[in-house]
Parts: structure tokens; sequence; C-alpha cells
């Protein structure tokens, strides 16, 4: 008796998957991307500003800001180290940074014209006699500048940039970027 076997191969299929694409961000993307990033490292600034001589506070200004922004930023803490004074961010009054408008960029760095509200709170430590230390300067100030970043460590930090308009406020109110 002979027993014949057969075997049926399917044959064989290839699938080819092509690779991912990634789509380079919108502008609205990339400009909410910038905007968090330099709104975190204001904030990691005025936390750093409460003890400005202390080596944590350089390194939080090392790893938020570059070039002439980290330098301004440094030689900021050494005045107010100096003048025993420190910063603080204001209870009232968030300081923050709004993009206005993007005017240049490349993956990893852009042009932007922002627009800041500077709420920071200049004040003299706390100590015994004033818990709550002693305010020096607590001025609104609104600023337009033109401002150069770069993406570096995961985030976009700024290295430099001009002053194109500056402008006192009384009101916190009135510290919003309407019209710019």
């Amino acid at each position: 008796m002979t027993i014949l076997v057969t075997t049926t191969e399917e044959p064989e299929t290839t699938t080819t998957v092509a690779p991912p694409t990634t789509e380079p961000p919108t502008d609205a993307d990339l400009i909410a991307e910038i905007e968090a990033d330099l709104n975190e490292n204001v904030q990691a600034f005025l936390t750093a500003g409460g003890d400005p001589g202390s080596a944590e506070a350089a390194a939080v200004i090392e790893e938020h800001y570059a070039g002439e922004n980290r330098d301004a930023r440094l030689r900021l803490f050494e005045t107010l180290v100096e003048s025993g004074l420190a910063l603080r961010a204001n209870p009232d009054l968030i300081s923050r940074i709004e993009v206005l408008e993007l005017l240049d960029s490349t993956p990893d760095s852009a042009i932007i014209r922002v627009c800041e509200i500077d709420a920071a709170v200049i004040l003299c430590p706390p100590d015994d006699e004033f818990p709550e230390g002693v305010i020096v300067n607590d001025q609104i100030s609104r600023y337009i500048n033109e401002v150069t970043v770069r993406f570096d460590g995961g985030r976009w930090i700024s290295t430099g940039g001009q002053s194109l308009d500056e402008a006192a406020i009384g009101n916190p109110s009135e510290a919003t970027c309407d019209g710019f």
C-alpha cells in the first residue's frame, strides 16, 4: 500500500510597511511648544531667585537659558546677592510670555516676537522681624521683544534678543498682550 502525502504551501507574502512619517509641526504647534517651554523657564527662574546666590540657582539658569540671556540672568542674581535681595513670583499676577509671531524657524532654532508680562517681585528676604520679607519693587512691566530661541536638552530656551517696546503697568488688570 502506498500512502501519498501532499502538502499545500501557501505562497509567501511580504508586507512592506512604510516608515512612519514625521510631519514637521505646524507654526501653531511650534508656537505653543515654544511658549510653554519659555513660561516653564520663567517660573524656574523666579523660583531660583528666592536664593539667588545658591549653586542650585546658577544651575537652573544654566539649564533654562543660554547665551546673552543666561549671562544677563546670572548678572542679575549676582546683583541681588550683593544687595541682599531676592526674587519671588507675584502672588496676584503670573509672570508670563506670549508668543505673538513666529518670524523664522529651523528644526532646532527660531526667532519669535513675544509679549512678556514681568510681575516679579524684588524683596529683602524674610527674617524674624519681617516673616514675609520687605518688598523693594513690585512694578509690573510689559515688554515686546524679538527673541532667538533654540531647542536644547529637550526644551526651547532663549539665547538672546532685543527689546522693541517697554511699558510700566500700574494696574494688574492692564497686564495683557492685547493689541500687539
